[in-house]
């Protein structure tokens, strides 16, 4: 498979960095000139099809602003993976994508790094690949205090607190 240039993807799709939508730059089989390419996925990402292979739009923005495909991963700032405003985008490595994930589902507290036990509410925290106990609180608010702390200094502007 040969990678997707710059050069092409300029000549099929328009990016607007302050609104992140692709537009067709040509008229294509199934779209028509000025159109916002793309499909919104189950999971909130925006995919383009170019030339028979689909493709993640901030990959594509990367891509259309830098000349370069990234050289990892690409993190969405706010969370928001339809979300594709240039501001929005920035460089990351997968552990620091990793951390920008919201709060599990599953998690019964509410609050990310807390879990409940039977003596309290006790906080943890994943920081290159090994966990960290970061002690037992009485208030389930503390122990998500000390994640917090430990997340920010850990991860930076990374590190996400809900």
């Amino acid at each position: 498979m040969r990678a997707l240039s710059p050069d092409r993807l300029k000549q099929v799709l328009h990016y607007d960095p302050a609104s992140g939508v692709f537009c067709w730059a040509e008229n294509r089989k199934k779209c028509t000139k000025g159109a916002r390419a793309g499909s919104l996925r189950a999971d909130g990402y925006v995919l383009i099809r170019i030339d028979y292979q689909r493709y993640y739009a901030h990959r594509l923005a990367w891509l259309y602003m830098t000349g370069e495909w990234p050289a990892q991963e690409i993190d969405h700032a706010d969370g928001n993976p339809a979300n594709n405003v240039w501001s929005n985008l920035r460089a990351a490595s997968p552990t620091q994508n990793m951390q920008n994930r919201p709060t599990q589902r599953n998690n019964r507290t509410g609050l990310k790094g807390v879990r409940r036990s039977s003596r309290g509410f006790y906080a943890t925290i994943q920081v290159d690949g090994q966990y960290r106990y970061l002690g037992r609180f009485c208030d389930p608010l503390e122990a998500h205090l000390a994640y917090c702390q430990t997340a920010s200094a850990a991860f930076g502007e990374f590190a996400r607190f809900s």
